[in-house]
């Protein structure tokens, strides 16, 4: 890789670094990189960074995991910002605890995969495979215990990941207390001893949307003002366990005056419909429904209706609110 293949030019003289410097070898390139931009890295970070260019990573791509940990703003390309949810001018990917840690219950080879995969978007060694493995299915450590340490190997690579901040009902005030040390703030789910729990689940903010973790969106094309769609789901998710009570679903949905969009809330994979709505054009309101206990993993559904060739929607918020 040469200093003509990185994507913004301009990179290069913002960080000051020379054509010699960007394409040194890996050690060199980082330590290197790390100065430029003031920032203090350990040796176990630097290492991580050094394998992370050994097995592929881009150059650009640990410059962008040193400006995550930095705090700063990277460019995100608006044709894929719709499919990552990202805090507000943080980029960073997202999961939801609870779905990563119930995938495969009765496989713990399979989770191990599915964990390194979720978190640090590579394949663990055979070794760490067979330890970790060993170490689940003899009870000597947790999934969730696994998360966490996988979790800290993601922030010292300078990848910063949004959490949501709850397992579920079924949680043990120890399980409650060990998520406190790996989930971020984020603008997905808000839990608040003063406000009521918020969940932000789709929402447009300066050209791009911003989706909430394990949304699925299957628009046919995605544009800077609006998704073109088609008949079918375009937006569904979360998934997840919330609180009983009365929760209130705010929509703030712009389309032709003529197009049809169906709004459902429902649960347990969609054998109860706990909410219904059927409109025409542009959509925005408030509309309260009550969630049982009996009602597991909650799911938000929009579904096109009638759609012509070129139909297009802009989502501007789709939020829950639990009521006091």
């Amino acid at each position: 890789m040469t200093a003509d293949d990185i994507s913004n030019p301009d990179e290069l003289n913002a960080l000051r670094l020379s054509s010699a410097e960007f394409a040194a070898e890996p050690r060199t390139f980082v330590r290197h990189l790390a100065e430029r931009m003031s920032i203090e890295i350990s040796d176990t970070t630097l290492n991580r960074l050094v394998e992370r260019v050994k097995r592929g990573a881009t150059r650009e791509q640990i410059i962008h995991s040193l400006r995550n940990t930095k705090g700063e703003r990277y460019p995100i390309d608006r044709a894929s910002a719709a499919l990552n949810f990202a805090r507000v001018n943080v980029p960073a990917s997202a999961l939801v605890v609870e779905n990563v840690l119930s995938f495969a219950p009765n496989d713990k080879k399979a989770f191990v995969l599915h964990a390194y995969a979720q978190v640090l978007s590579r394949r663990p060694g055979n070794v760490e495979l067979a330890r970790l493995t060993h170490q689940l299915e003899s009870g000597t450590t947790t999934r969730l215990d696994l998360l966490s340490n996988l979790n800290a190997k993601a922030i010292e690579e300078g990848h910063f990941i949004n959490w949501d901040s709850a397992l579920g009902p079924q949680s043990s005030n120890d399980d409650n207390e060990k998520i406190r040390g790996i989930v971020e703030v984020t603008g997905f789910r808000s839990v608040s001893h003063n406000a009521p729990e918020i969940f932000s689940l789709c929402r447009y903010a300066g050209e791009r949307w911003e989706m909430a973790p394990s949304m699925i969106s299957r628009p046919d094309e995605i544009r800077p003002d609006s998704w073109i769609v088609s008949d079918g789901f375009i937006l569904t998710g979360p998934k997840c366990h919330v609180a009983s009570g009365y929760w209130m679903l705010d929509l703030d949905i712009v389309q032709p005056e003529w197009a049809t969009i169906i709004v459902d809330v429902v649960a347990n994979l969609s054998i109860d419909r706990l909410f219904h709505l059927t409109v025409c054009g542009n959509l925005r309101g408030s509309f309260v429904f009550e969630k049982l206990n009996t009602h597991a993993f909650l799911e938000v559904r929009l579904q096109v209706q009638n759609a012509l060739p070129e139909q297009w929607i802009n989502i501007q918020n789709v939020q829950l609110r639990k009521m006091d």
